[in-house]
């Protein structure tokens, strides 16, 4: 079995679920949900892998993130001096922090497939290459 190959197998015995090995991974991301164009909010990049972003972050005001919500994206990696990725992707789960005020949460997201509006090709490349 070839590198490419064994990275893109799921493990069945820990419940993971991404075609990618994740990466521990430190930036600032800008989110924008495709359900209120007018409501953006922060988050932090938690780990990453080649088609997916695990966040922590805090909803402002009346926003709430649901699985299945169409997302814009903007990541900006520590250390990064080049342009910011801008990325579109769908969450996969959200669910509030334990012990924290209801509006900071954790989420999982799954990147949309590449296109001509979006960096997602360029950001699968940062862990295929």
């Amino acid at each position: 079995m070839s590198t490419k190959e064994s990275q893109k197998k799921p493990s069945m015995l820990t419940g993971e679920r991404r075609d990618f090995q994740r990466l521990h991974a430190v930036g600032r991301v800008l989110i924008k949900s495709s359900i209120d164009p007018e409501q953006v909010f922060s988050a932090k990049l938690v780990d990453a892998s080649a088609d997916g972003l695990n966040l922590c972050g805090e909803l402002l005001g009346d926003i709430s993130i649901q699985p299945g919500a169409k997302l814009d994206i903007v990541v900006e990696l520590d250390g990064d001096d080049d342009a910011p990725f801008i990325l579109q992707g769908v969450v996969v789960w959200a669910h509030p922090l334990e012990g924290e005020p209801e509006s900071r949460c954790r989420m999982g997201i799954v990147l949309s497939e590449p296109s001509d509006s979006n960096d997602n090709h360029d950001w699968r490349g940062l862990f295929l290459a």
